[in-house]
């Protein structure tokens, strides 16, 4: 009973890492969590995609979160993300970055600003 569930647990380990290409990484996108994610339409799902790839495209005929992806396909957010980019470059998905921080970040500079100004006076 116990070599099923060491092959099964081996197995789950190497399943995620023939998915990425033994990637472990994204490359190019800076993805989080709530990064949407929307399958592009006019692109046909290629017959030699692997499976995992043709599901998240299928997933994202409305746009969804990378967190929901994984949750739906019960992956790794990890291993989402790879096929996610994996699927940016060959067209068949767009990702919608929420560049949040970098305005928080203008945000704060102004505030501090004008603290600063009213503090002279």
């Amino acid at each position: 009973m116990s070599n099923q569930g060491g092959s099964a647990g081996g197995h789950d380990f190497v399943r995620p890492f023939i998915m990425t290409g033994g990637r472990t990484v994204s490359r190019k996108l800076d993805m989080r969590l709530e990064t949407l994610v929307r399958r592009i339409e006019s692109k046909p799902v290629d017959a030699t995609m692997p499976s995992e790839k043709v599901h998240v495209v299928t997933h994202c005929s409305r746009p969804m979160s990378v967190a929901e992806i994984a949750a739906e396909l019960n992956l790794v957010v990890g291993v989402v993300k790879i096929l996610v980019e994996d699927l940016v470059e060959s067209g068949h998905v767009e990702v919608f970055v929420d560049d949040a921080e970098s305005t928080l970040d203008e945000d704060l500079d102004m505030l501090t600003r004008i603290s600063n100004k009213i503090r002279s006076l």
